[in-house]
């Protein structure tokens, strides 16, 4: 007897999905302001296992557990496995995550993700890529999910402060802070400085970079911070945390 018509439409929504992960697939997560049982609830809803921070500084001044070695000890205790990748960060060397991918290193790092991402079973333990901010639009999270996605057909799933999904769109257009063209298969050959006012995006509060041993062999030393213009306010930083 034929099968039901709702029974063949939804085998065919399963075997359409199942062909989009064809190059695996992979989760990113903002840590926001979120506390550390919160954060790690977000992880343990889609069988994380793996957690990599792509934070240029793996630091927080605002939310200490968040702080490298503070949360590589969480991770620990709940048998999750952490490192950290400024090879994949937003900082270090002029130009930020587009000039880091186009280094070895950074090229590396990335076809490494995507290798773990096609290595991971429909049920099996996951990895997810980590950044600060809540929403994947404001992070530069959305260039290296772009860039799994055009070079390896890596899906990125990115968790949302409730914990839904949100698939990587493949039209996505990035913001004109990455240089104002879509990235193609090369990296663009020319770059917008890392430490310009629009392209400053992921960085933590200036403080923090004092004293801290990059971790980029070679990465130039960052600039004096930039001047404000008489009268100009500084952006409030609260959206990293807040939009969703």
């Amino acid at each position: 007897m034929a099968a039901p018509l709702a029974e063949l439409r939804t085998a065919k929504m399963a075997a359409d999905e199942a062909s989009r992960f064809v190059g695996g697939r992979i989760f990113s997560v903002g840590h926001s302001n979120n506390e550390a049982d919160q954060f790690f609830k977000l992880l343990d809803r889609h069988n994380v296992k793996e957690l990599v921070d792509i934070r240029s500084i793996p630091s927080s001044g605002k939310f200490p557990h968040f702080k490298r070695g503070a949360l590589l000890q969480l991770c620990e205790r709940r048998g999750i496995s952490y490192r950290h990748c400024p090879e994949l960060g937003n900082k270090g060397v002029d130009g930020g995550i587009l000039a880091l991918l186009a280094t070895e290193a950074g090229a590396a790092a990335l076809e490494k993700l995507a290798t773990t991402a096609s290595e991971a079973t429909h049920l099996g333990p996951k990895t997810a890529m980590m950044c600060a901010e809540a929403d994947w639009r404001d992070c530069h999270r959305q260039v290296v999910a772009q860039r799994l996605l055009e070079q390896f057909g890596v899906i990125v799933a990115h968790i949302k402060r409730d914990g839904s999904l949100e698939h990587h769109p493949q039209d996505h257009l990035l913001p004109p802070r990455y240089l104002g063209v879509q990235m193609g298969p090369a990296p663009a050959p020319r770059f917008a400085s890392a430490y310009s006012a629009e392209a400053f995006c992921c960085a933590e509060p200036a403080g923090l970079l004092e004293g801290y041993s990059k971790s980029l062999p070679g990465a130039p030393e960052p600039p004096p911070p930039l001047a404000l213009e008489v009268g100009a306010k500084p952006k409030r930083r609260w959206s990293r945390w807040g939009r969703v």
